[in-house]
């Protein structure tokens, strides 16, 4: 495989990686902030806008985060394990077990 395929495909693994772990990313970030948001006396409408609009910057920060790092597989575990920590606490938080 020639240096210049090896290099594309690379790039296409970065752009994948980036809105997969990014939308994993950003979809525990909605549900942590519009679950948590309402516990300290914001209305829950008004938590899920506000949850949605910093979701929607984290996901680009994320996004270019995964594009420009130099170590790839260990800045994916960590989102991936952030995202799968924040889906988990969200139901969690809703449900009264977390204080």
């Amino acid at each position: 495989m020639s240096e210049a395929v090896r290099t594309d495909l690379f790039r296409a693994l970065r752009l994948i990686l980036a809105a997969g772990i990014g939308f994993a990313f950003t979809n525990g970030l909605i549900a942590l902030l519009a679950t948590g948001l309402p516990l300290l006396g914001m209305a829950t409408s008004e938590a899920v806008l506000l949850a949605v609009v910093i979701g929607f910057l984290f996901f680009l920060l994320v996004a270019i985060w995964i594009v420009s790092t130099r170590r790839l597989l260990i800045t994916t575990a960590v989102l991936a394990f952030m995202s799968a920590a924040m889906c988990v606490s969200a139901p969690l938080l809703n449900s009264g077990m977390i204080k």
